[in-house]
């Protein structure tokens, strides 16, 4: 009897020892083993980079890739399915034939024909090839792309006129060993009237195969006055100065233009100090960690309408740049345009509001409904830059079939800033689509010749739906 229960015994437990075998020997079927080549490699819930973060893998971390579409590795992590970016990923290499070998009887070995031997050793033997990256590592390519950012301060200024100073970035395109080409922008301000956003084409000749070079600057474009765009200015800016490891400096002339009707010349001089990435930019740390930022970073569009508590209407449109700092909190600014309609019992007095809002946004997620389907909060914080047109209506004007004739109307206009203040929750449809609900409150906080001032709030209930992008 003992004999036969070891017996049955042994039959139950073969087919369980033999998937253990398989489980153990097979344990990776179908996947590849990868090695991290970056640090804080982003998982993703899903392959798009607008997707949530599920965690992060260091450099020379292993990981076992399920399959590669798209750009995107689908991988495992903490027992979920995650997906990386595959650029960041390199195969490791397979020791199956190295053991294969060994495992061989040493006294086995090929037959070979006199013939063969006799070729193979008068064939020489061929060396492995380095490979290469596709990203050169040369930081002295003169054909390459260079981001430039730099500083310059106009310390001796046109009659009349404030010192101020300039903050630039832009990128050049080498042509050849002595000639570049780019674009810039920036921003101009001297603390005491509206700044400027100069965009200028660059040209650039220097020596790029020397240590130490001359340089020569000229830069050409046009400086926006977003206040008063007829106050705005041509620009034309040679700067010589020197050159090395991609940090120069230099002394120019600044002439401003003025596009007014009235407007002349401004004469000023200038001093430049800046630094030039080189064309392996991306693969230096803080050309990757630059490159890790944008990734996590999107820009969104709404447009809306509100009603106020005293009867005021509004339509209003806007545009922001978000980074998710996590899988709960995004952080942004954003720029709009938004038309009030205010009623007036005056008939003969017919206002038009208008406004540029600047804010700061903080979001946060703070419930998942269904697949696909999160609601949120957000909070914006910012500035309301308005205006007000008047149209008086003279009382000699003749009214023919609707059509005024006779004398103009007679046109004001008002100028002021406004805080404002926008909590809003709202819904998100598959990472992409929103719509939110919020109160808006919008307070005086600074008059400029405003005689018959509006009322000091304009308290609303608003509505949004946008887009990411």
């Amino acid at each position: 009897m003992k004999h036969y229960s070891k017996k049955v015994c042994l039959q139950l437990l073969r087919p369980l020892l033999l998937l253990a075998f398989i489980m153990v020997a097979v344990p990776s079927l179908g996947q590849k083993s990868y090695e991290v080549t970056t640090n804080n490699l982003n998982v993703r819930a899903s392959a798009s980079t607008r997707s949530s973060l599920i965690g992060s893998l260091g450099k020379g971390e292993s990981v076992q890739v399920q399959s590669i579409s798209g750009g995107w590795a689908k991988i495992k992590y903490k027992g979920r399915t995650g997906y990386v970016s595959a650029q960041y990923l390199r195969e490791k290499a397979s020791s199956n034939r190295s053991t294969v070998q060994e495992r061989k009887p040493a006294n086995v070995a090929p037959q070979r024909s006199s013939s063969h031997v006799a070729q193979h050793k008068s064939t020489p033997r061929k060396q492995p090839q380095a490979r290469h990256r596709s990203r050169s590592r040369r930081t002295n390519d003169p054909l390459g792309l260079k981001p430039f950012v730099e500083l310059q301060p106009v310390i001796v200024c046109a009659k009349g006129e404030k010192p101020f100073f300039e903050i630039n970035g832009g990128v050049t395109k080498g042509i050849n060993n002595y000639l570049s080409l780019g674009a810039g922008l920036g921003l101009s301000s001297n603390f005491h009237a509206p700044p400027l956003v100069p965009l200028f084409a660059r040209m650039q000749l220097e020596n790029k195969a020397a240590e130490f070079s001359p340089l020569f600057l000229l830069d050409a474009g046009y400086d926006f006055n977003f206040k008063s765009i007829k106050n705005s200015n041509i620009r034309l800016n040679p700067t010589v100065g020197i050159k090395t490891s991609g940090v120069y400096a230099g002394v120019g002339y600044l002439a401003a233009i003025s596009t007014a009707k009235n407007g002349g010349v401004g004469h000023n001089v200038n001093i430049k100090v800046g630094y030039e990435f080189g064309s392996d930019f991306r693969s230096t740390g803080f050309g990757r960690a630059l490159s890790n930022f944008f990734r996590q970073t999107y820009v969104a569009a709404e447009v809306g309408g509100g009603l106020g508590f005293n009867k005021e209407k509004s339509l209003f449109l806007a545009a922001t740049w978000n980074y998710a700092a996590n899988n709960i909190w995004h952080i942004g600014v954003g720029l709009g345009y938004t038309r009030y309609f205010i009623p007036n019992d005056d008939e003969s007095i017919h206002t038009n509001i208008r406004s540029l809002p600047y804010f700061i946004r903080n979001k946060f997620y703070v419930a998942n409904i269904s697949k696909g389907i999160r609601i949120f909060s957000g909070l914006d914080l910012g500035l309301n830059k308005m205006w007000r047109y008047y149209r008086l209506e003279d009382e000699g004007d003749i009214i023919v079939n609707g059509q005024r004739i006779g004398q103009e109307d007679i046109v004001e206009k008002d100028d002021w800033t406004r805080f404002f203040v926008r909590p809003h929750v709202g819904v998100e449809f598959k990472d992409r689509f929103n719509a939110t609900i919020g109160y808006r409150h919008t307070s005086i906080i600074k008059y400029m010749d405003v005689d018959d001032s509006p009322s000091a709030s304009i308290p609303s209930i608003d509505f949004t739906v946008g887009v990411k992008f």
